[in-house]
């Protein structure tokens, strides 16, 4: 009877070490695969980091190269704080533009072009505004659903370029809207808010997800 007790009692010890081999084993395998992750992410974040500098370079480069910069105290100052966000090694949520311009591009129409720091792709929509009050967020320029990719955005700097017409029957009161034409897509708008943006007056403002203000600059600015 005793020597049954005895078998029986070693049957019970080799399943508890069983189960506590099992634990370890998925315990040891969750953390090698943990610091895989976190190896995979720390190569990611460094990988990006690099192109966030040269991008950095890039900024700088332009700012040594092009004499019309040297000539604007606020593109000068724009460029810089770009050039530092982008060159500090870390992953900043300050957004800041650093140029603006229309293009006339003959039959094609004209092109607004602007370009902006946004490490973190914190812009989600831009409104416009023929104002320049710096307290007014004015009417919706791009939704959220116009801004391009993620995967556009992501080497620090973004350069927007967004094809613009007229339609005549908007009031200015509304809403820009999308319109595909010989392959191009417009932003189509009213005539008022054609004239002014071509013009080079009022503001753009960069907006979050919120609709908060990550950064507004007048055309004239830049």
């Amino acid at each position: 009877m005793l020597k049954w007790d005895d078998k029986k009692l070693t049957i019970v010890v080799s399943s508890k070490q069983l189960i506590i081999g099992f634990v370890v084993a998925i315990l040891l395998a969750l953390g090698l695969t943990g610091l895989y992750v976190r190896q995979k992410v720390k190569a990611a974040k460094e990988q990006i980091l690099k192109q966030y500098h040269k991008s950095g370079s890039d900024l700088r480069y332009e700012l040594s190269e092009n004499p019309t910069i040297s000539e604007n105290k606020s593109k000068i100052s724009r460029y810089w704080r770009g050039f530092k966000i982008l060159k500090n090694n870390t992953f900043d949520g300050d957004v800041v533009a650093y140029e603006f311009s229309v293009v006339d591009c003959n039959e094609i129409g004209h092109v607004v072009v602007i370009k902006y720091i946004d490490e973190l792709l914190k812009v989600v929509q831009i409104s416009y505004t023929p104002s320049t009050d710096p307290n007014v967020v004015g009417g919706l320029f791009l939704d959220p659903d116009s801004m391009p990719s993620p995967h556009m955005r992501m080497f620090g700097k973004t350069e927007l370029c967004v094809y613009i017409k007229v339609d005549p029957k908007l009031s200015v009161n509304d809403a820009p809207y999308d319109e595909l034409d010989d392959e191009r897509w417009y932003l189509v708008m009213p005539q008022t808010i054609f004239d002014s943006i071509v013009n080079i007056e009022g503001q753009f403002i960069l907006l979050g997800k919120e609709g908060d203000v990550l950064d507004r600059f007048r055309l004239k600015e830049l």
